[in-house]
């Protein structure tokens, strides 16, 4: 009997255990179904969503989008125009003409009015002496800005292909626009001295000195001038001005010292000349005029 109280209570635990496994499964199962059909609906969802039409954007988002990729483009342009100046900068810098004016190509390019492209373009052209076109890159500045730089350069080329006139001309606009520069007025100096205007380029080497006092060159050009023209004080005065800076210029000294030998010469024969115009009146009963003092 014990027995059998035994088995029946073995297999009611049986039974018990496979129907809990039993409803745990069926949950389980509940919960799957439940899992595919939220998925189902989020893909649907999904679908509709990008099946429906999106508003059409205003004109005025329209116009803002449209600017807004402007600017991009402007900024990324410019970020290239940089970068390419910047590489051409460095090879002019190194005198490596070849791929400077490569790269300032390539900013023309991109901007054909860049004024510092265009200037050095002229300038490896002027080195060159390539002079039709650094005229043309020159004139080109003129025509975008004028600026005595611009009008200098010019000014050069066109001298160096002995054009003095127009040189002349554009080198006096540059100093009208801007009169602090020495070496405008000694270039100017130098087309009028080849024109043979050697008193307008005298002019201008004075100009130069007022700006420069202390430029021996200068001086020394301002001695050889004084000198063509019969200018003993102006000439003395420029000899001791080279001796002030130059205590121990040789050849100041000995010039310095003829030139006050000959002043003294002048001296005393302008003297005895007028002792003897004096005693000749004298002698002819024509008393001397007297001076008012």
């Amino acid at each position: 009997m014990f027995y059998w109280i035994l088995f029946l209570g073995s297999l009611i635990a049986l039974l018990l255990i496979f129907w809990r496994r039993w409803q745990l499964t069926l949950k389980s199962l509940d919960f799957e179904d439940k899992l595919k059909k939220d998925d189902e609906l989020a893909r649907q969802a999904a679908e509709e969503e990008e099946i429906t039409p999106q508003e059409e954007p205003s004109e005025l988002e329209l116009k803002r989008l449209a600017e807004q990729r402007d600017r991009d483009e402007k900024m990324k342009q410019m970020r290239a125009i940089k970068r390419a100046f910047k590489q051409a900068d460095l090879h002019f810098s190194k005198n490596n003409y070849g791929l400077a004016e490569k790269y300032l190509m390539e900013v023309l390019s991109m901007d054909n009015d860049h004024l510092d492209a265009n200037l050095k373009l002229g300038l490896i052209y002027l080195q060159q002496e390539n002079l039709p076109r650094a005229e043309f890159f020159f004139q080109k500045l003129i025509d975008l800005k004028e600026n005595p730089v611009y009008f200098s350069n010019l000014a050069l080329v066109l001298y160096q292909q002995k054009r003095l006139e127009e040189s002349a001309k554009l080198y006096e606009k540059a100093i009208a626009m801007d009169n602090k520069k020495a070496g405008r007025f000694v270039s100017l100096a130098y087309v009028y001295h080849e024109l043979g205007e050697l008193e307008k380029a005298l002019v201008n080497f004075e100009e130069a000195y007022r700006l420069e006092p202390r430029n021996l060159d200068y001086l020394w050009t301002l001695v050889n001038y004084y000198e063509k023209f019969s200018r003993s004080e102006d000439m003395l005065r420029a000899l001791r001005k080279i001796l002030e800076i130059d205590p121990y210029n040789d050849k100041a000294k000995a010039k310095l010292l003829l030139l006050e030998e000959e002043l003294a010469t002048e001296v005393q024969q302008a003297a005895e000349d007028t002792a003897e115009q004096q005693e000749a009146e004298t002698e002819a009963g024509n008393p001397p005029e007297e001076k008012n003092e």
